[in-house]
């Protein structure tokens, strides 16, 4: 297996690892009966691991990606930057979102009610963490793409389909996200997910069909 065909492998796999996550994502509801009813929020903790794991994946990938958009090396790399970054705040928000809730809420169902009001209080500041990172990676998600994008249409080294689309993709995310008008709960957060894999698993299966040079 030659490097491209590695590296579209490779974002592939962890791109369909984050659509998988946000599939299975239980709702702030679930986490909170579970938690109630003494349950681990085992479900919650898994498919976080899965959402932290595909990124080092996906970077792998970008990365090879980014190295064949040679024509303008400086937006691929620009863009390869902002999603690096993307990467982190995904993290940070799946860590927020599958760890650290559980967390606050474990032994909610031996708490007082005076106990529980604090676990509750502690968990909306934790969704306020989870959310300002799922708005830094749709933004910052966006930008990358914009960039990949123009690198693409000025090179035509992969197709100019591939590369319109990111541009409304990325126009959608930054705009929505600024706006107010995307909300970044479970299905709007959903929604990105689905744009950004649906791009990064497009560019893969060009890449996948490009020789090493």
């Amino acid at each position: 297996m030659n490097t491209n065909r590695a590296a579209a492998l490779a974002i592939t796999v962890g791109s369909l690892a984050g659509l998988l996550t946000m599939t299975l994502h239980p709702t702030g509801g679930d986490v909170i009966r579970d938690a109630s009813s003494g349950m681990t929020n085992v479900l919650s903790t898994s498919v976080h691991w899965l959402a932290l794991v595909a990124q080092p994946l996906i970077l792998a990938g970008a990365l090879a990606l980014t190295l064949r958009l040679r024509a303008r090396r400086d937006l691929a790399v620009s863009a390869y930057v902002f999603f690096t970054l993307a990467s982190v705040a995904a993290v940070m928000s799946a860590v927020a979102s599958g760890f650290l809730a559980p967390g606050v809420l474990r032994g909610m169902h031996e708490a007082d009610a005076a106990t529980r009001a604090v676990m509750m209080s502690d968990l909306r500041y934790t969704r306020l963490l989870n959310q300002a990172f799922a708005t830094l990676y749709a933004v910052f998600g966006g930008i990358a793409i914009l960039l990949w994008s123009a690198a693409v249409l000025v090179g035509r080294e992969l197709t100019r389909a591939l590369a319109v689309y990111g541009v409304l993709l990325s126009t959608a995310l930054i705009l929505g996200v600024m706006s107010g008008h995307l909300s970044l709960g479970i299905h709007g957060f959903g929604l990105v997910i689905l744009g950004v894999g649906a791009w990064m698993i497009w560019a893969a299966a060009q890449l996948w069909r490009l020789a090493d040079s």
